[in-house]
């Protein structure tokens, strides 16, 4: 007497059951309904040379998984969607020692390069600077120092820039006198470096120092989100 499996309810048969057709329609419909992720590479997507058929408004909600790329995708009914980002693209680049620079053109502290996937997702890009000083300044200790974030260059690519008041101490330990923020940018796929710059301000002038040891680092990472 036939019986289903388990998992997809397919019907089998023992060799004195009948033969019949609605039997083998019923299981092609069930595996239609349940196709799985699609194995492939993104170069041999649903019609794609090498691929199989070009997917359409069918294919609504079926995932695919590019060996190549390691990256999953949802179909949506029109095109590809990605999910779950790939999360840590570069860990933090760190600084443990004191730099100082009494420029206002901005001056690298920290850069990391990174690969962003196709898909269109957003990046997340952390940084934390433990101390900042400015000494010499018209308002010594405590001046002002500029803290920016580039992407691919630290003359044009500035993403974002804030101002921090300069403590007077200046050492690593001395909170809350940071200088960290959060952005979300949205780069195009590919390689890009992402700097973490600092300058002074014009008109209060000084010395700037990040100041960063080995218990304090300074760093920056760039997440997918």
């Amino acid at each position: 007497m036939s019986s289903t499996t388990a998992h997809l309810g397919l019907i089998t048969w023992v060799e004195s059951d009948p033969f019949k057709l609605a039997d083998f329609v019923s299981n092609l419909s069930i595996l239609d309904a349940s196709p799985g992720m699609l194995i492939a590479t993104s170069t041999t997507r649903p019609g794609m040379a090498g691929g199989p058929p070009a997917w359409g408004a069918a294919q609504n909600g079926r995932a695919l998984f590019e060996t190549d790329t390691q990256l999953r995708w949802i179909w949506n009914g029109t095109t590809f969607v990605r999910y779950h980002p790939r999360g840590l693209l570069a860990a933090p680049s760190t600084l443990t020692s004191t730099l100082a620079y009494s420029g206002t053109a901005y001056e690298q502290v920290l850069q990391n390069v990174v690969t962003v996937p196709s898909g269109g997702r957003s990046v997340m890009v952390i940084t934390h600077i433990p101390t900042v000083l400015n000494t010499g300044g018209s308002n010594t200790p405590g001046g002002v120092t500029a803290v920016g974030l580039f992407r691919d260059s630290l003359t044009t690519g500035q993403l974002t820039s804030w101002t921090v008041q300069g403590d007077s101490l200046g050492t690593a330990s001395d909170q809350p006198r940071q200088g960290s923020t959060v952005f979300v940018d949205t780069p195009t796929a590919g390689a890009h470096t992402y700097y973490l710059g600092f300058a002074t301000i014009s008109g209060f002038g000084g010395t700037s120092k990040i100041i960063a040891d080995a218990a304090h680092p300074a760093d920056l990472a760039v997440v997918e989100v």
